[in-house]
This record gives C-alpha cells, sequence and structure tokens, in this order.
C-alpha cells in the first residue's frame, strides 16, 4: 500500500533528496515548497518521470492558513498525509546584538512554529488510520541540535498513539544555498 508523505522544505537540498528517496520507496510524496514553484516543479517531474507519484504543494509552513490549505489540497487528491517530513529551515545567523526581530521571529515561525502547524494538522488523519511517521530534520549547530532533541521528545511524549512514531535527526553543515558565503 501506497503512503502519502509530506516534505516540507522539499524543492531543493535536503528535503528534495528526501522526497525522492520516499517515492522511490513507493510513497506518494507531496513536495512543498514556499518561494520556489519551478524548483518544485522540476523535484515532481523528476519524481514523475521515475516512476514514482509527487505533486508541487505551495505554502508557508509558518502560517495557520498556509498549513490548513495545504492539508486539504493533499486531502482531496490523496488522503491523510501519513508521513511527515519536517524539514524546512531558515537561517539568519550573526551576532544576537545585531539580529533584529524581524530576523528571529523568522527563524522562530519557519523552524518551529512550522513543524508545530504541519505536526498538529497530521495528526488527526494518523490517528485516526493508527499509522503515522514523524521526522523532524535540522541541520547541526549547538542551538539546532538542542532544539531539535527538544522537539523530538515533545512530539514522541505527546501522541497518545503507538502507531505514531517521531524521530528526529539532524546531519552536518550542508551549504545548500541557505546561508552566505
Amino acid at each position: 500500500m501506497s503512503r502519502v508523505a509530506l516534505v516540507t522544505g522539499a524543492s531543493r537540498g535536503i528535503g528534495r533528496s528526501i522526497a525522492e528517496e520516499l517515492a522511490g520507496s513507493g510513497h506518494r510524496v507531496a513536495v512543498n515548497f514556499h518561494s520556489s514553484p519551478d524548483r518544485a516543479d522540476e523535484v515532481v517531474a523528476a519524481i514523475n518521470g521515475a516512476g514514482g507519484t509527487a505533486m508541487a504543494v505551495g505554502a508557508d509552513v509558518g502560517d495557520t492558513d498556509a498549513v490548513a490549505a495545504m492539508y486539504e489540497q493533499i486531502g482531496e487528491a490523496w488522503g491523510s498525509v501519513e508521513v511527515l517530513v519536517n524539514n524546512a529551515g531558515i537561517t539568519r545567523d550573526g551576532l544576537l546584538m545585531r539580529m533584529g526581530p524581524e530576523d528571529w521571529d523568522a527563524v522562530m515561525e519557519t523552524n518551529l512554529r512550522a513543524a508545530y502547524l504541519c505536526t498538529r494538522a497530521a495528526l488527526r488523519g494518523m490517528l485516526k488510520a493508527r499509522f503515522g511517521r514523524i521526522v523532524a530534520h535540522y541541520e547541526s549547530d549547538g542551538f539546532e541540535t538542542e532544539r531539535a532533541r527538544s522537539f523530538g521528545e515533545f512530539f514522541r511524549r505527546c501522541f497518545g498513539h503507538p502507531a505514531v512514531r517521531a524521530f528526529y535527526i539532524w546531519g552536518g553543515y550542508a551549504n545548500l544555498g541557505n546561508y552566505p558565503g
């Protein structure tokens, strides 16, 4: 049986690789993007061209209404999301004294709030199906590693059903165009 997967931030880099791997193992993959529809279309074309099934779903995953609309779009096409990979993330690295509140808010919205919103939206369908996998993916530095561990532990304890499992992974630094230099 083909499961429905959503990968946030899947229009490039590690998110793209995750989406392609899930599709290669038989999942129908919703390729989320925020500002790169052309890149998302390339990922979808690559997956579909390789015999998989994918569709692009544009949404700012830090926005409650956008997340609801994204899940509605996926649900109408394929049903409930059963595998969620919270991959979307941004950085505004710099000294705290030079970081403006707007930068701080953007990072928290994309990196933390988005994972909360997407996970919350997926849980009802996962619990009803008695199956769900939630992965939180973060790059590795001190703050990110601790955040990933804390978030993963939080989600693992809050689901209320043993068939819904949460995992957190973090890899080394990868300059995929997210960082200057």
